[in-house]
């Protein structure tokens, strides 16, 4: 009789037999411990152990290769239970901004999701998710003190030193590469990735000592700054104003005039298009008055003055504004890259294109027409989000001249643009056009501002 095999002892790892491929079991056993690993749970933890071995199929164990298999996993530590205050208090004060936690998660830079589950206790909140809710909200530092002691002042010479220049020229650097592709093709997907980098801005602008810290503010301001914008384009209104608002606090915080002063032109911008004139006066007038700015600087704030004298019928007002930046831009000299950065888009070729939109606005269409002929056929490649918003208003004006057809073909081209580079203001002008409404067509990236057809009259509605 043929000899039965020798009988495994117990605690002996059964061997494979030879050539055979490992069972389904075996199979998904591997695979789950490889995602554990990713995600790092403590089955992740074992595998990534040196001296570890992972059984599967009938002997199914995570045992220590030399070990007795009763090793046990590690013990996590305890999560901080929340305090049921804090959730309430902050149900409270949002209800009373009328916040949603859309609207709440952008403000504090955190999702939607954490901040339902922080306010319905589910989990407690971290102190810098409890100082950002306590700045939105207007809390005064309540919800803070909620979550962690007040801070106890060290003397500056015991705070630790952070290589916080050497972030802050990493992310000026990003912003630059950022803002050209913003550009070229608009801010389709950035808007998560500036909230992401704020967050990681913001830890380290709090743990840096001072003249990093001033470096980090200055960084932090460029960023929301570049994230007003883009909420500008996609139709974030609220959004924009309350990054802009932040970005001019830290500009002043800083001591960053130019910074204080392109932002200052950016709410002149904002406060035209919406058919606020005196506002955008006011607030151009010192950018214009200041000594020392970059001259493109002060030739876009000429820009935006030459929009709010258009909305007021000033002709010879906006002609003076224009031709103040035609040459501050003819005197502008190498400017350092941060500078250059905020300012590059603002040539001659973008201030005659802009000289095209004020004589719309003063019920020009003719002159228009051929201003924007010509800017058009000059046009950067590489700067197609600009292009479609200055395209979509060469289909107003040859709207407001009569010409449908060429009207919505250049309209047809502009909507392109405008869903390429994600830029709500292109659209809402395209709108008009493709609907053939011949009477009133927006103007100025507004739809606040309107031209009537034939008048030879501005108005706003």
């Amino acid at each position: 009789m043929p000899q039965s095999p020798p009988r495994r002892l117990s605690g002996t790892p059964r061997a494979p037999p030879p050539n055979k491929r490992p069972t389904c079991r075996r199979r998904w056993a591997w695979t789950l411990c490889g995602i554990a690993t990713l995600v790092g749970s403590p089955v992740g933890w074992v595998a990534r152990q040196p001296t570890i071995s992972i059984c599967c199929g009938s002997d199914r164990r995570i045992r220590p290769a030399t070990q007795p298999s009763t090793w046990e996993l590690p013990t996590m530590p305890r999560r901080t239970p929340p305090d049921p205050r804090f959730g309430q208090r902050m149900r409270t004060l949002r209800e009373q901004h009328a916040l949603s936690f859309r609207e709440l998660g952008r403000l504090t830079l955190a999702s939607k999701s954490k901040l339902h589950k922080i306010e319905t206790g589910m989990v407690a909140a971290d102190a810098e998710t409890a100082t950002r809710l306590d700045d939105a909200l207007g809390a005064g530092g309540e919800l803070t003190a909620m979550v962690r002691p007040a801070a106890v002042q060290l003397p500056q010479d015991t705070v630790t030193p952070t290589p916080a220049v050497d972030l802050a020229a990493h992310w000026r650097d990003m912003l630059r590469v950022l803002t050209a592709a913003d550009n070229a093709l608009g801010g389709h997907g950035l808007l998560n990735l500036v909230s992401t980098e704020l967050q990681l801005i913001d830890s380290q602008r709090e743990t840096a000592a001072r003249p990093a810290r001033t470096d980090l503010t200055v960084v932090a301001a460029r960023w929301r700054e570049f994230g007003s914008w883009i909420c500008d384009n996609e139709g974030h209104d609220q959004q924009a104003g309350r990054w802009l608002e932040a970005a001019g606090s830290m500009a002043r915080e800083a001591g960053d005039v130019t910074l204080t002063a392109y932002v200052g032109m950016r709410r002149a911008q904002r406060a035209v298009e919406k058919g606020q004139v005196g506002a955008a006066e006011a607030l151009v007038q010192p950018v214009l008055g200041a000594g020392g700015l970059p001259p493109r600087v002060r030739a876009l704030a000429a820009v935006r003055l030459a929009q709010a004298h258009a909305h007021h019928g000033d002709a010879t007002g906006t002609r003076r504004s224009i031709g103040t930046a035609f040459r501050l831009v003819d005197q502008s000299a190498a400017e350092d890259p941060q500078t250059a950065s905020l300012v590059s888009h603002c040539t001659s070729v973008y201030v005659r294109a802009y000289e095209a939109c004020c004589r719309l606005l003063l019920g020009e269409p003719a002159a228009a027409i051929h201003d924007f002929e010509t800017v058009l056929a000059d046009w950067p490649h590489h700067q197609r989000l600009d292009e479609g918003f200055f395209r979509a208003h060469f289909a107003v004006a040859l709207h407001l001249a009569g010409d449908v057809d060429a009207a919505r073909d250049h309209a047809a081209a502009a909507r392109e643009l405008g869903l390429q580079t994600g830029s709500q203001r292109t659209l809402s002008l395209v709108t008009e056009v493709a609907a053939d409404r011949t009477a009133t067509v927006p103007v100025g990236g507004h739809p606040a501002t309107r031209v009537v057809a034939g008048s030879g009259e501005h108005g706003r509605v």
